[in-house]
């Protein structure tokens, strides 16, 4: 009985022992995975710490678009006030040329009638003049506007 007691010890033993080693295997399975997970979750606080830096960049950075919207605005302001002096300075070069060009076609128009009204002079100096008392006079005058360049 003894021996019976003793080998049932043994065998119960054994079944602890075989117990124990499948619970010790299951440990080193569930340590594993703990390292497993342990090291994941290093991993995963690594990526939320950077998720967490990125995201306030990104705040920062939606900060600064008002200034750049205005900055934009200003900027299109500009180039809209650039713009209407442009049009301006063309619309004004463009009437500048018109009254360049009226100007120089009264100017040739005076040229002529100058020419004609001096011809005219000439022709009556020639004619009815010369025989004048006051022929000397005008000859003089005739002179002074000859030197004149008229």
């Amino acid at each position: 009985m003894e021996y019976r007691d003793i080998i049932q010890g043994g065998m119960k033993l054994e079944e602890h022992m075989h117990a124990l080693k499948l619970i010790k295997e299951e440990v080193l399975v569930l340590s594993s995975e703990k390292m497993e997970l342990e090291a994941l979750c290093k991993e995963l606080f690594v990526k939320v710490q950077s998720l967490y830096r990125e995201l306030e960049q990104i705040q920062s950075e939606n900060k600064q678009i008002p200034a750049i919207r205005e900055g934009l605005h200003d900027i299109q302001e500009e180039i809209s006030r650039a713009r209407m002096a442009y049009e301006h300075e063309k619309r004004a070069k463009v009437e500048l040329l018109e009254e360049s060009q009226a100007i120089e076609s009264d100017f040739i128009n005076i040229k002529i009638e100058a020419q004609r009204l001096r011809t005219e002079l000439e022709k009556r100096r020639s004619g009815v003049f010369k025989h004048h008392a006051f022929g000397s006079y005008y000859k003089k005058i005739e002179h002074g506007i000859a030197s004149s360049n008229w």
